[in-house]
């Protein structure tokens, strides 16, 4: 696989759209936005997202797939993540999606199988993570799953679809996925 991320973000963005691509095999994320990156509006939408993290397991360093900072506006939407994470079973935190100090965001239709380790792993594997600093937060008609096909046997551990931490002015989630945060092992 590649050693880097898919789509590296690492200035500041007005408006940009991420959209209809294959990034796949990569030890790094698939996007991910670093310090000093910002955007007033990104859409990340009809992407596929295969085998991330290949090869990845550190102790020292969590793990995300698709990582937002300082984003007002964001949509993510109709994206498929397939194997995210498979391999870090000693990393602090694997997340396919976590976004932090995103004003609006808007996560839908998107397809998450594959997330996390099958074998035992240290602390949490999230699906989708939200972190403070959000004003509007719309999670609905996600599909999120531990295993990518059915012959998946996974051992139990701290994975859990979605989580959501910190105050919102406005939070919507779908009656069919719960939020309910897990206690730490």
């Amino acid at each position: 696989g590649q050693r880097g991320h898919g789509i590296s973000i690492r200035h500041p963005l007005g408006k940009a759209m991420i959209r209809s691509n294959m990034v796949e095999n990569t030890f790094g994320g698939a996007v991910v936005m670093g310090i000093g990156a910002s955007a007033d509006y990104l859409a990340i939408d009809s992407n596929q997202f295969v085998n991330l993290g290949a090869g990845f397991n550190s102790e020292a360093l969590p793990y995300f797939g698709v990582l937002l900072l300082a984003v007002t506006r964001a949509d993510v939407v109709g994206n498929v993540f397939d194997s995210v994470a498979r391999q870090a079973t000693v990393s602090p935190l694997r997340c396919a999606l976590l976004a932090m100090a995103s004003g609006e965001l808007r996560v839908a239709g998107n397809r998450m199988h594959g997330i996390g380790p099958l074998a035992g792993f240290t602390q949490r594997a999230i699906g989708i993570a939200v972190g403070p600093g959000f004003d509007q937060l719309a999670v609905d008609d996600n599909a999120i799953a531990r295993r990518a096909t059915e012959a998946d046997k996974p051992v139990p551990g701290g994975w859990q679809a979605i989580l959501v931490v910190g105050a919102a002015a406005t939070a919507t989630v779908a009656p069919t996925m719960g939020l309910l945060p897990m206690p730490r092992k």
